[in-house]
């Protein structure tokens, strides 16, 4: 329990960390609230995004979340479980 110690939010987007347009959505938020830690993970929407492309934007990504986040911790999540099966009861995760 972080009752009274800490509070959070969180962002839900379309795009991914193989978007070139992540940054500058990422740079927007960080610059207008101030987080001690960051979590962030590729998501459901990445899963499209082909190796190639991820890691062509994933370093500014980084970058960006530096830049605008200078004293907060990162924490990178690199994948999402999601749910396979008869009535979703199966995790999947992909890596």
């Amino acid at each position: 329990m972080v009752k009274g110690n800490a509070s959070g939010g969180y962002v839900a987007s379309s795009l991914c960390a193989g978007d070139p347009m992540w940054p500058t959505q990422i740079a927007l938020i960080l610059k207008n609230y101030g987080f001690n830690v960051n979590h962030f993970n590729n998501g459901v929407h990445g899963a499209g995004c082909s190796e190639q492309e991820y890691a062509k934007c994933f370093p500014q990504f980084v970058q960006t979340v530096r830049t605008n986040a200078q004293r907060a911790k990162l924490i990178w999540a690199n994948t999402t479980p999601t749910r396979t099966g008869k009535h979703f009861s199966h995790l999947r995760s992909r890596s």
